[in-house]
């Protein structure tokens, strides 16, 4: 089971709330919004979407909107699929292009340029047929997996980070009529039909969520979160008749009095990682290595050429404390050797030497 997102997750939400703000709720500026205000303030949730992110990280939103290759991202079996299909051809791909409205020429050369709309029209032709359980039989696939969402949600809009190892995070969030726990109850009930299993959920008066898993595919997880609103949804005939204020609080107290109460908002994030590579990418050392604090101890260790690549360090009256990692040439034998000398030379004590698996471990003090 994956873990699950705490902190992580909660900046990410904050910052998608700043994307939706940003857009417009449904894609419309508010009146006192400017266009620059909202590419101003878009720019800044892709920058708190990349915090913590690995360099690259790519972040993409729509307003009212699914963002694109959520599709084909829910459907990595399926999407292999038809990619081993189309290298093949034959009498299968002319299934698969007519399905998508196409010849297999035409479906192999969208599949090459825009995947996500290619899967996109193949999903919608499948799901049109007759017997969409019984052509999928037939083709020997399976359906195509879709995100379940409350059957009553309003699109607010949807984000998405893009890692270049691959790794997907898909966040997208509906408004819905009815309390909190009702929302849950329909949310949690979507989440646990098949292809989606629950694996874990939390439940109190301020949060729904619920964890869930793709039985198909391993590597898509989904999460979600369900939160009571502030206030309820204006009433939409007091709206269209163009009620005044007065009007519209007294439908929202009609409202919370029939038992309605205030609305609830649900987020989803879906996580898709790639499937592990049949090769390994050639590694790159950096071009810098990270500034060590003036104030560590042990800076004898590291003359030479040796490549510090990732720095933890606290700092308390009375104590400090450091983490490194550190690249250097030559085999972990020869590292631990020039360690030992190092040390020894500095005139500090080795209080510990020993060798765990194909690691040794040093212990020294001055």
């Amino acid at each position: 089971m994956r873990p699950v997102p705490t902190a992580r997750a909660l900046l990410l939400t904050l910052s998608f709330a700043v994307v939706l703000a940003a857009c417009g709720d449904g894609g419309e500026e508010s009146p006192d919004t400017s266009a620059a205000d909202a590419e101003a303030g878009a720019a800044m949730a892709a920058r708190l979407m990349n915090v913590g992110e690995p360099l690259g990280t790519i972040v993409e939103s729509r307003a009212a909107g699914i963002v694109p290759g959520l599709q084909v991202a829910l459907n990595p079996t399926l999407v292999a699929s038809v990619s081993s299909t189309i290298e093949i051809g034959g009498e299968r791909l002319d299934s698969f292009a007519e399905l998508a409205g196409m010849t297999a020429e035409e479906f192999a050369a969208l599949w090459d340029s825009d995947r996500n709309d290619a899967f996109a029209r193949f999903a919608a032709g499948l799901e049109a047929t007759e017997d969409p359980l019984a052509a999928a039989d037939d083709l020997l696939i399976d359906l195509p997996a879709a995100l379940p969402v409350h059957p009553e949600g309003r699109l607010l809009g949807s984000v998405v980070t893009r890692r270049v190892t691959g790794d997907l995070a898909f966040f997208v969030v509906y408004d819905t009529p009815g309390p909190q726990i009702d929302a849950e109850g329909v949310v949690v009930g979507q989440v646990d039909q098949s292809p989606w299993q629950v694996t874990g959920g939390r439940s109190n008066r301020d949060l729904g969520f619920v964890q869930f898993q793709n039985t198909i595919s391993p590597d898509v997880s989904g999460f979600a979160w369900i939160l009571p609103r502030t206030t309820p949804d204006p009433d939409p005939v007091a709206a269209e008749d163009g009620g005044t204020d007065g009007d519209a609080a007294g439908a929202a107290e009609g409202a919370a009095a029939a038992g309605s109460g205030p609305a609830s908002t649900v987020v989803y994030l879906i996580q898709a990682q790639p499937p592990i590579p049949s090769f390994e990418q050639p590694f790159e050392l950096p071009e810098y290595g990270r500034p060590v604090p003036d104030r560590f101890p042990a800076t004898f260790l590291l003359e030479g050429d040796q490549t510090v690549v990732e720095l933890f360090w606290n700092s308390q009256p009375g104590v400090s404390g450091y983490q490194l990692v550190v690249l250097t040439p030559g085999s972990s034998f020869e590292a631990t050797e020039l360690y030992r000398e190092r040390i020894e030379a500095q005139g500090w004590e080795i209080t510990s030497d020993d060798a765990v698996g194909f690691a040794t471990v040093l212990e020294f003090a001055s």
